[in-house]
């Protein structure tokens, strides 16, 4: 009975201990857990109020930038009211932000719980350092995390809070602009797709005339103007600005233009389908002579000549020893940069070929040769490698990526950027374009090379004779254009969107 007794009593004292330790555990826990919903609460506290004052400082920044004086006025000097009270406070929150300088300092105004009850803030009982100017916002009470105080949302772990307006990004804003002529002498300029890193309620935008001193100002994104010419366009809000963008209204780019010949106004008088020449729309006069081109398409009744297509607003080449030919020289040679442009559809081959050879498709060329290798500079397309191609000399810049434009009407230029001396692999030697996208080119030949073009007259519709043979290709050709400069990217953008859209460039 004695042995049965103390066991009882044995069993029962090693359930409460159990039990002692058991509600330790739970207690400890619930302490624990206690302690971390004091902590999330009063960082979720901490965080919606700064939150609500980065927000209210942003707007404060944004009326004083649109002439709102006042907002300058706004808090207190840090120096006569709170740092008077509590010096080593104010020096721990903003040492531990890295402000360090007096200078830094006096940029901040001290907003108390008065200054935040006149701005109608609510949902906020903290005080904080602010500067509008840098839309800064610095808690004073801070808030404790372990053994660390944090004063703003971006000090937090993993930056999960901040919300800093970014204005002093080091980087611009960029934009794009559309054009669409919306009458006769009438443009509508329209500025999106707007990226910058802050905080901006409104941009405004700033545009001119090149050659112009004074700037206008659109409060819209949208807006008319009603003079041709190059346009600087940028945006703006006091003091954030973009760089300047060149907007081009009306017909193409006329600086440095030598020589232009149109398939829908085929002379300097409008269409005309029997035109005895490809009259030159540049104001230079070098007018395209024919050879061997039918000037009455409606007598056509064979394949033997070349001829004017209205449906193709162009010229046709059949493999027939057809082309065109400027009256004069072109004014290029030497080293000289400059730039072509061609708008061309190329067929399918067909069966008029009179030559053994008919992979290179050479819309245009020029050089001191039309029998042999010469001085010549020409822009073609490869049929066998599907590849555009600018030639020098008989040294040849390829471009990297295939193209297959074999019945599509399609833009390509050459714009001729480097001079001197040009080495086998350069991509350097200048810039392929087709339909409006740079391609990148890749020159391959000889070890070295200087492009030397021998002035000349310009051809159309052919490359240089072989084996006796012009070698005209098999198309038509809408469109050339020759520059005696390098046209910027937004020139090529403004010849290509008016070249797509009268052209149907697909």
């Amino acid at each position: 009975m004695k042995n049965s007794c103390k066991k009882e009593n044995g069993i029962t004292l090693m359930s409460l201990v159990i039990t002692i330790v058991i509600l330790i555990i739970l207690a400890s826990i619930a302490t624990y857990s206690g302690i971390e919903v004091i902590k999330s609460s009063k960082l979720t506290k901490f965080t919606t109020e700064m939150r609500i004052m980065q927000t209210q400082v942003n707007e404060l920044y944004q009326k004083m930038q649109d002439g709102d004086t006042t907002i300058k006025e706004l808090g207190k000097i840090i120096s006569e009211t709170v740092e008077k009270d509590n010096q080593p406070q104010v020096n721990n929150v903003f040492n531990a932000v890295g402000i360090t300088t007096k200078d830094e300092r006096e940029q901040y105004k001290y907003f108390d719980k008065d200054t935040i009850k006149k701005l109608n803030i609510e949902g906020v009982s903290g005080t904080f350092f602010v500067n509008i100017d840098k839309t800064s916002v610095i808690s004073y009470e801070g808030f404790q995390y372990g053994d660390k105080y944090y004063y703003t949302l971006e000090q937090l772990p993993n930056g999960l809070y901040n919300v800093e307006y970014e204005k002093n990004t080091n980087e611009p804003p960029t934009f794009d602009t559309n054009v669409e002529e919306v009458s006769e002498g009438k443009w509508r300029i329209t500025v999106s797709n707007i990226n910058y890193d802050g905080y901006i309620n409104k941009w405004s935008v700033k545009y001119k005339l090149e050659d112009s001193d004074n700037w206008s100002t659109s409060e819209d994104l949208s807006f008319i103007v009603e003079k041709e010419g190059y346009y600087d366009v940028k945006i703006d809000n006091k003091p954030i600005e973009s760089e300047e963008k060149t907007v081009i209204l009306g017909d193409y780019v006329k600086k440095g233009l030598l020589l232009r010949y149109d398939g829908i106004e085929n002379t300097r008088n409008g269409n005309n389908p029997n035109a005895t020449s490809w009259e030159d729309l540049s104001g230079n006069n070098n007018d395209g002579v024919f050879y061997n081109i039918n000037n009455n398409p409606d007598t056509i009744t064979d394949m033997d000549k070349g001829y004017y297509s209205k449906e193709e607003n162009g010229y046709v080449f059949l493999h027939n020893d057809s082309y065109i030919k400027s009256t004069n020289n072109i004014g290029i040679s030497g080293d000289a940069n400059f730039t072509i442009e061609i708008v061309s559809n190329l067929w399918e081959d067909g069966k008029n070929q009179n030559y053994s050879t008919v992979e290179n498709c050479m819309e245009a060329w020029w050089g001191s040769s039309e029998t042999g290798l010469g001085n010549k500079c020409v822009l073609g397309y490869k049929r066998t490698n599907k590849k555009l191609f600018v030639d020098f000399v008989n040294n040849t810049s390829f471009s990297n990526d295939e193209i297959d434009l074999i019945g599509k009407t399609s833009y390509k230029s050459f714009r001729k950027t480097k001079v001197g001396q040009i080495k086998n692999g350069d991509t350097d030697i200048g810039k392929i374009n087709y339909n409006g996208n740079d391609i990148l080119n890749t020159y391959t030949g000889t070890a070295t090379f200087t492009p030397n073009i021998e002035d000349s007259q310009v051809q159309v519709g052919r490359g240089w004779q072989y084996n006796n043979q012009n070698r005209t290709i098999y198309g038509s050709v809408k469109s050339v254009r020759i520059y005696n400069r390098v046209l910027t990217d937004e020139e090529i953008k403004h010849n290509y969107e008016l070249d797509k859209a009268r052209f149907k460039i697909e």
